[in-house]
């Protein structure tokens, strides 16, 4: 299968979960390859949240959005949502 007919089977995918809101379970990196999702700005890790351990739970990010995106220009992300 070449990449041209993976990205339109899996754009298909997409629309047909979204559609009838069921969860097909794409990768990051599958949702990167189609357009689903895609990197279009950058985010800068401002603060971290440790465990007692010291492993992460959660970072603050600075969107280049400006300051109309999250929370005055910040947001809030998992640790869970790095390892996806």
């Amino acid at each position: 299968m070449t990449w041209d007919r993976l990205a339109r089977a899996l754009t298909f995918l997409c629309r047909l979960q979204n559609t009838f809101d069921i969860q097909l379970g794409l990768t990051k990196a599958q949702r990167l390859q189609i357009g689903e999702s895609s990197m279009t700005h950058a985010m800068v890790i401002s603060g971290v949240h440790l465990d007692s351990a010291g492993r992460p739970i959660r970072y603050k990010v600075e969107n280049s959005w400006g300051e109309a995106s999250g929370r005055e220009g910040y947001m809030v992300m998992t640790d869970k949502w790095f390892k996806e």
